[in-house]
């Protein structure tokens, strides 16, 4: 399993990034072939001011003064909302949570909405605001997305070092949606799915985003954590690895993670992430978390409907 971890010889930099042992993988989980026969695996799955003046005519005193477009006057109402049944009742819970990822639950179509390209169709029927500190008008409903990127997942130590690292799809995003309130203020609070994983919630919009160092889980209704089984010969290869980088203490086992009660070993399947066999008690592991290198957040009003 570790055949393209190669130790550094005297040329390579001391901050050599560690190698990447799987190769890229698809939106939908499965693996891109890399060389011949082999095949990855895949994880379960922010404006200034402008001059008033243009340089060749501030001196000029018949030139008119171009000013700013004032902003959009923000209109309140004193009655509550009127109904708007898929944002102001209940989720349907009744709902297997397999059948829809979270743009499916933020459009309330309760579908796997799996492509960027469908999401910002949806999206630009309504309005883009400038950024997602402005507020909508009252009474709609506020998006939140999400497009990450650049980013993978990593298979750490308990030392926070990086052992393995997966590179995962460049255009996948995360999404959640809220009914603003009678003074155009945001939800308080919201519900959010990922992928094929459970439904979660209420917390505010903005805590639903993914950060660097959470922990990833396989991409089920089970929702167990990841991680990925070491060997014995594995551990004296890293040992030797962190060594040359410097590390005089190496690589021991008490660097990993064993005594495991719940989670899914992603090394137990070559070629999907499907049927994942569970942690053992008895057997060392790394720890599968989220790197986020690039994202961009982007908010949208809709009107309910």
């Amino acid at each position: 399993m570790f055949e393209d971890l190669k130790m550094p010889n005297d040329n390579q930099s001391e901050n050599q990034e560690p190698v990447t042992l799987y190769g890229e993988v698809y939106a939908d989980g499965r693996g891109v072939p890399t060389n011949e026969g082999e095949t990855s695996i895949s994880p379960p799955m922010l404006f200034g001011l402008t001059n008033l003046f243009s340089p060749n005519t501030v001196s000029d005193p018949t030139q008119k003064c171009v000013m700013p477009k004032p902003e959009e006057e923000k209109v309140t109402i004193e009655k509550p909302c009127p109904p708007c049944p898929k944002y102001d009742d209940s989720l349907d819970t009744s709902r297997d949570p397999s059948t829809y990822n979270c743009a499916g639950l933020a459009h309330r179509t309760y579908t796997f909405i799996g492509s960027i390209d469908e999401v910002k169709n949806k999206l630009a029927v309504g309005k883009k605001l400038e950024n997602c500190s402005k507020l909508c008008q009252v009474c709609q409903v506020k998006h939140w997305l999400w497009e990450l990127q650049k980013w993978r997942v990593e298979f750490r130590d308990r030392k926070g070092r990086v052992c393995h690292s997966i590179p995962m799809p460049a255009e996948d995003f995360h999404t959640v949606a809220g009914r603003t309130d009678n003074q155009g203020n945001d939800p308080k609070s919201i519900y959010s799915k990922n992928g094929y994983r459970p439904l979660e919630g209420p917390k505010p919009p903005l805590q639903w985003q993914l950060k660097t160092g959470d922990e990833w889980t396989e991409n089920s209704p089970e929702n167990r954590p990841l991680y990925f089984s070491v060997t014995d010969d594995e551990i004296t290869r890293f040992d030797n690895y962190f060594k040359q980088q410097g590390e005089k203490k190496g690589f021991a086992k008490s660097d990993l993670y064993s005594g495991l009660k719940q989670g899914a070993d992603l090394r137990t399947s070559q070629n999907s992430s499907e049927n994942l066999k569970d942690v053992k008690a008895d057997s060392y592991y790394l720890k599968g978390v989220i790197n986020i290198e690039e994202e961009k957040l982007s908010c949208y009003c809709l009107e309910c409907k």
